[in-house]
């Protein structure tokens, strides 16, 4: 009530015009980096469906190292827009471009100092899920990992949680965050199999219930052996700087799971019809 009005509308076109782009091809043909980025892991995923935990858990493998929500995925967007438009900018866009785009992003994630060669970097940008195309030019041979959680679920801590106003701003209402969460999961399978982009799906329920099976099948997506590590994310030392810094320092559980059902009465039937279509797109992640 207090927040500038924010453009829910623009940001679900935009994703609809990258799915059109996408599939009539026209993304085929825009210039890509020069250079692959295959030691870079990419979440894509709404807010407050599990990333950080995840992260947490990856940053245990020796092998792995979470950067946290970086810049630059923003930047990504930014550079694209500045060029044209979203997303249409990536068409007239040129190799040197798009490699300079690859420069800025891998800057980012290299503030928090240098990695050890065969390290894998892992962002949790809360954007990519928005910057597919943008992603399959600057960064062929990254590795995504979608992230799903009980839309319910997602929307009450989205709601309830201090989500920034400019960037997130459609987090505001359960309307909004229905009308955001439809256009995502219709859109981003249809982007991640027209742009041809390495995803693998993971559950957050899932995750919680099954964590060595699901860490198993994320480990062997991103070319990694599994550790026995990565199953005490509590353990982790890193400094959490996302909304979950409190949880994740706590053995997996499931304690946010259904919290939804305490705010049963704002879910109408238009809920349970997406978290039913929700889970019946639902894959095993192996």
């Amino acid at each position: 009530l207090t927040t500038r009005p924010f453009d829910t509308g623009g940001l679900v076109s935009g994703l609809r015009r990258s799915v059109t782009l996408a599939e009539g091809g026209q993304f085929g043909r825009m210039s890509r980096a020069s250079r692959s980025a295959e030691r870079v892991a990419l979440f894509v995923a709404l807010p407050r469906s599990g990333t950080t935990l995840l992260e947490q858990m990856l940053d245990r493998h020796p092998l792995v190292r979470g950067v946290g929500e970086p810049t630059g995925v923003q930047r990504l967007l930014h550079a694209v827009t500045a060029l044209r438009s979203w997303p249409d900018g990536l068409l007239s866009a040129t190799v040197s471009a798009i490699d300079a785009m690859q420069a800025d992003y891998m800057a980012t994630l290299r503030v928090g100092g240098p990695t050890a060669n065969g390290t894998f970097l892992v962002d949790k940008s809360l954007q990519t899920w928005m910057a597919l195309p943008a992603i399959a030019a600057a960064l062929p041979g990254a590795t995504l990992l979608r992230m799903r959680r009980d839309p319910r679920d997602m929307a009450i801590s989205m709601l309830l949680s201090p989500m920034h106003p400019m960037t997130m701003g459609w987090t505001g209402s359960l309307e909004s965050i229905r009308r955001v969460v439809e256009t995502e999961r219709d859109a981003v399978p249809r982007l991640l199999s027209a742009l041809g982009l390495r995803a693998i799906d993971v559950v957050y329920e899932r995750l919680v219930d099954e964590p060595r099976l699901v860490l198993e099948a994320v480990l062997a997506h991103c070319g990694l052996s599994f550790d026995e590590r990565c199953l005490a994310p509590e353990a982790n030392r890193r400094a959490v700087l996302t909304l979950s810094q409190e949880q994740v320092r706590r053995p997996v559980n499931r304690e946010s799971i259904g919290r939804w059902r305490n705010y049963a009465e704002h879910f109408g039937p238009e809920w349970q019809a997406l978290a039913e279509a929700d889970a019946l797109t639902t894959r095993p992640t192996s």
